[in-house]
């Protein structure tokens, strides 16, 4: 924080954020989504991160939530969202992705996840904070790709597609749901849980993520996997999905799927994600 009280420092913050938001306000160029883009409901976000002021310490108060901590909200001692300069409107979710208006012009996103949309609105507030031509921002907005595992979309044989989503912690996971509860191809679904160092020990936190939001009617076939994928299976059948078919090996679930799906999303944790991505290369798959 005290870098950024450099005389020659311009703040990009995002506006929907009361961690950043408390980095100040002197010198910054704000961004953010319109309140109209969130949702009312204050259990529509199961965990929030930066829940309590971080001037006062008492318990922010939300109007409307994006997601996690990120919405319109506001404290008794006065540090409350301030106006974005740059304010994303009209937001869209579609199975190709994001669209939305900022500053009078149209964008698209070419990748599903509303963390997206935030990074072209963060991009287009920089360009305007440094008096740069914005225009240029929201007309290549649509040509960037997500990287690995970033709701990457697969193409393989036969015209089937699967999207390959790396999940970690209920506010990515949330995001995730939110695209596949917004569906309108029926799909497969596989999850991969796994527990080793670099997943996270503590499996607890899908029990965080509301996974009610899933309907079972859209959905093909429902698989699970991973070391801890019978704790999936049960997390899931409290979320009313039924029963799900738990496999010993991902590898054997998704081809089991390749062969009778034409369109799967495959949500996995770290250590399987790269051993899987490179599965479906060899299956002819290919981003």
């Amino acid at each position: 924080k005290r870098a950024l009280d450099s005389v020659q420092t311009k703040r990009v913050l995002n506006a929907d954020d009361p961690l950043t938001r408390s980095l100040g306000e002197k010198d910054s160029e704000f961004f953010g989504l319109s309140p109209e883009c969130g949702e009312k409901d204050q259990n529509s976000e199961n965990v929030l991160d930066g829940q309590t002021c971080k001037i006062c310490g008492e318990r922010l108060k939300y109007s409307v939530r994006f997601y996690g901590q990120l919405g319109d909200y506001e404290c008794v001692c006065g540090f409350s969202r301030p106006s974005p300069a740059v304010e994303g409107k009209n937001l869209i979710l579609s199975s190709e992705g994001y669209g939305f208006e900022a500053l009078g012009l149209e964008a698209k996103i070419g990748s599903p996840g509303r963390y997206n949309v935030y990074n072209a609105l963060a991009a287009m507030a920089g360009a305007n904070a440094m008096g740069w031509p914005v225009e240029a921002i929201a007309k290549v907005a649509g040509d960037i790709r997500t990287d690995i595992g970033r709701m990457e979309k697969l193409k393989g044989p036969k015209d089937k597609q699967i999207v390959l989503t790396l999940v970690k912690n209920p506010t990515g996971l949330n995001e995730v749901l939110k695209v596949l509860a917004a569906e309108k191809r029926s799909y497969s679904l596989l999850m991969v849980l796994n527990d080793l160092a670099a997943d996270g020990r503590d499996v607890s936190w899908i029990w965080d993520a509301g996974l009610e939001r899933l309907e079972r009617a859209g959905m093909n076939k429902l698989f699970v996997s991973g070391a801890r994928g019978w704790d999936l299976a049960v997390r899931l059948k409290y979320a009313n999905l039924g029963d799900s078919e738990v496999f010993s090996s991902p590898f054997q679930a998704i081809d089991d799927l390749i062969e009778t799906s034409d369109y799967v999303h495959l949500l996995t944790t770290y250590t399987t994600l790269y051993a899987l991505r490179d599965h479906l290369a060899k299956k002819g798959f290919k981003s």
